[in-house]
């Protein structure tokens, strides 16, 4: 996230008319090839930045002319900025903002069968509650009786509010970055990609376990996969860990390390630490044969 205001402060600044040796210092970085020449995966429509220079001929389309202030004595246009309802109803918030709402909907309406269950102990309330748990819930008995589907829907259903608190607050601050920097198609095989890749992992260790009975849920498997790809990308860029902030290199370790604690029966029993393990190693690899070629090279 601050990456991208790292940007939006150089266009800024670009645009304020800054001294000759400081706007000497600053155009490497505004019109740096990195920026430039960006290649996203599987998106050639997210427009370019176009910097105007004095002495350059181009200019801007028809629709902008339209709108256009007029050029000042050394030629940069600088656009009117956009408004907060566009800037509020864009692409990421409207991808990653599906998913979230997706998520409180199912819990939401979960909670109300769960509630007329222990309040009326109807037949209607307790089918409803076994429709839930056939369909959006992952377990090798769903696996096994044919509804492979449910390493998905799964992602959708959570088990308290602080556990969907957590994963629709860490789904929320990366994935709009992963939107906004290389597109929703390459999100979107992120983050499905990352909760397939999760419950693979961890149906193997079910099975190595011989625990049959398991069940799990929650989106934390793609969650962590879109925060390792992010890890990834910028690898020096803060966050907070347990209110704590550090390097986001550092916080994919940590995270990697409580996940094979867990594994080995050290803590937390409860969690999906495999499907934690399945869905980072997902995102670091979608980062390797994907993202790094549309990577934002920020911090140098």
């Amino acid at each position: 996230m601050s990456f991208l205001r790292q940007t939006s402060r150089l266009n800024c600044l670009r645009a304020s008319h800054p001294p000759p040796i400081a706007r000497y210092r600053l155009n490497p970085l505004v019109k740096s090839p990195a920026l430039q020449h960006l290649r996203r995966p599987f998106n050639t429509s997210i427009p370019r930045h176009r910097y105007f220079q004095p002495g350059d001929r181009e200019v801007p389309r028809r629709k902008d002319r339209q709108t256009r202030q007029e050029h000042d004595e050394e030629g940069d246009w600088n656009p009117e900025p956009p408004s907060k309802s566009k800037q509020f109803f864009n692409t990421p918030n409207i991808i990653v903002g599906g998913l979230v709402g997706a998520c409180i909907g199912l819990y939401g309406y979960a909670a109300l069968v769960s509630s007329a269950v222990r309040t009326q102990a109807s037949s209607e309330a307790t089918a409803k509650m076994q429709w839930l748990h056939d369909h959006f819930v992952h377990s090798l008995k769903n696996m096994k009786e044919g509804r492979y589907y449910t390493l998905v829907t799964s992602a959708f259903m959570h088990q308290s509010v602080m556990h969907l608190a957590m994963n629709m607050i860490g789904l929320w601050g990366f994935g709009r970055l992963i939107v906004s920097s290389f597109g929703a198609p390459a999100f979107l095989v992120l983050y499905f990609g990352s909760v397939i890749a999760g419950g693979l992992t961890q149906n193997y260790v079910w099975e190595k376990r011989g625990e049959w009975n398991a069940g799990g849920l929650g989106a934390s498997g793609g969650v962590l996969g879109v925060f390792a790809a992010t890890a990834c990308v910028v690898p020096r860029g803060q966050m907070g860990f347990l209110f704590i902030p550090m390097p986001m290199w550092l916080g994919a370790a940590l995270m990697v390390g409580l996940s094979v604690g867990g594994l080995q029966g050290h803590w937390l029993p409860t969690f999906g630490h495999a499907d934690h393990l399945g869905g980072m190693a997902f995102g670091a690899l979608w980062w390797l044969i994907a993202l790094r070629r549309g990577r934002y090279y920020w911090g140098r």
